[in-house]
């Protein structure tokens, strides 16, 4: 694939994360079960732009007549993150959380951005 990631790969393997490749992309994808809920989630790399990026996927969709409120409540959570961020598509009502880390040419994501799998 690339160094990066394989880098991730090997973060995940070695910190016993369940992860599997995402065929054809480079990308892995995984469940994590935290102490409130089943989260999905998703570390994928950009080599070129020199990018990992991990989503952690809410398991619940927040319903239709839900949405707006949900999407301002996001909004304001998001305020002074600045690594991250809460996102909703309006279509489903999936609700997702995006860390992400630029390595410019360092590979070691021993310290990988998962602070939500960590809930």
């Amino acid at each position: 694939m690339g160094k990066i990631y394989d880098a991730m790969a090997n973060f995940f393997k070695k910190d016993d994360w369940p992860a599997t490749q995402v065929e054809g992309q480079t990308a892995m994808s995984m469940n994590f079960q935290g102490q409130n809920a089943r989260w999905g989630c998703l570390g994928r790399v950009d080599e070129e732009k020199q990018l990992v990026l991990f989503y952690s996927y809410c398991p619940i969709k927040a319903p239709e007549d839900k949405r707006p409120i949900l999407a301002d409540f996001l909004t304001r959570a998001n305020y002074g993150l600045y690594v991250c961020t809460f996102a909703m598509d309006f279509n489903d009502g999936e609700v997702r959380y995006t860390t992400g880390m630029h390595v410019q040419g360092n590979t070691s994501v021993d310290h990988a951005p998962t602070p939500a799998a960590d809930t």
